[in-house]
């Protein structure tokens, strides 16, 4: 079973945090960081005040784990692109890597699982997110 993980971008901060904690209930996340002084600490912020997103289970050549939202280049052109943004596509009910600021053909990160049909070693690299443009 995959872990699950999630991040926010707090957008009066324009700061992204790893989640530790989501209560529905209350519609909030939260969130504990280390001081020296004080020991753990922690925040929580309202669901209309952030943006919630999930680790997609896979990281990009260098280790790093992918999020929805990561804009992400691959060493190969699919459909003439080689940029794409990380979306949940509701459709389909995976994610996939969107054209970034372009039209063209969506990939699913099915394409770059062992033993599926999909061009062979597709390499992708993280260059930003869409709150840093």
């Amino acid at each position: 079973m995959r872990k699950l993980k999630f991040r926010a971008y707090i957008r009066h901060l324009k700061v992204k945090c790893d989640i530790d904690r989501i209560n529905f209930d209350k519609k909030e996340i939260g969130f504990a960081y280390n001081t020296y002084f004080s020991g753990e600490s922690g925040y929580t912020f309202k669901f209309d005040e952030v943006d919630i997103a999930q680790f997609i289970g896979q990281k990009d050549k260098f280790g790093t784990e992918i999020f929805e939202g990561d804009i992400i280049r691959t060493e190969i052109k699919i459909d003439g692109n080689d940029t794409f943004e990380v979306k949940y596509e509701e459709s389909v009910g995976m994610f996939v890597g969107k054209p970034h600021k372009k039209d063209g053909e969506a990939f699913t990160f099915s394409m770059m699982k062992p033993g599926l049909p999909r061009p062979q070693n597709i390499q992708i690299e993280i260059i930003g997110d869409i709150y840093n443009q």
